[in-house]
Formats: structure tokens, sequence, C-alpha cells
């Protein structure tokens, strides 16, 4: 549990200061490359832009995590450091990001791939972490057939 703890630590503090100093260096705003660029945003939606907004969003943030918690508690083996790393992950950005939305109302958001929408890290941390929660419970789940 030391190992889950530690990451979501480590995951949540590395989100606020990515935020932090996105926010404190105002020529981000203006940083573009060919693909990858880096804008400076305030997301009122949920991820990737989509629009909900006020507090049902806080309400719906708090079941999905507490259901995904309760889901890898009874069906994750947390023995294994990768499944506590991985938690780790999806809890640190998840509550990054819920930090935001109670602080500020809206999630600050810098990152963006081409056409896609605007993201940060904590999204990376708890998409790479779900998805790679996933294949690790489909490959246990095939090693016990």
């Amino acid at each position: 549990m030391f190992l889950l703890i530690s990451t979501s630590f480590l995951s949540l503090c590395l989100d606020q200061l990515t935020k932090f100093l996105v926010i404190q260096t105002p020529l981000l705003e203006k940083t573009r490359g060919h693909f990858l660029q880096i804008v400076y945003t305030q997301n009122t939606g949920i991820a990737f832009s989509l629009p909900l907004e006020g507090t049902i969003l806080i309400i719906i943030s708090i079941l999905l995590l507490s259901l995904g918690l309760y889901l890898a508690v009874h069906y994750l083996n947390l023995r294994l450091k990768s499944t506590q790393i991985l938690i780790g992950l999806v809890l640190g950005g998840s509550l990054g990001n819920l930090i935001d939305r109670f602080i500020k109302g809206s999630v600050t958001d810098f990152i963006t791939l081409g056409n896609f929408p605007v993201f940060n890290l904590a999204d990376i941390m708890i998409t790479l972490g779900i998805f790679l929660l996933l294949l690790n419970y489909k490959k246990l789940s095939k090693q016990k057939d």
C-alpha cells in the first residue's frame, strides 16, 4: 500500500506543479509546435473539454472515483506493485483535477496534440492508468484460466 499512496501523492504533486507553471508562464499561451502545442485554458467541462458544468460534475467525478476505487480493491490484486502504481496514477490524477474543480470551478488544461482537445498531465495519468489496469487485469485473467 505504501507504493500506491506514494505514487498517488507524487502524481498529484506533478499535476499541480505543471498546472502552476503553466498559469505562471504567460508566454505559454503562444507556444505552438507542429503537432504538440501548449495552450493554457480553463476547462469547465469534463474530460477532453466535453461540456458539463457545475455541481453535478463534481458529484459525478466523486462517484466515478469512488466506484473505480471500489472495483480496484475488490477485483485487482493489490499485492502486485504494478497494480499499486497504476491505481496510484489514476487516484493522483483524479484528485488533481478534483482539487482544481473545488478551488477554481474548472480544470487547468494546457496540452494539445494536433486537433485533439486540450488536456493536462492528470488526464494522461488517469487514461494511462486505467488502460494499463485493464490490460493487466485481462492478462492475469487469462493466466488463471
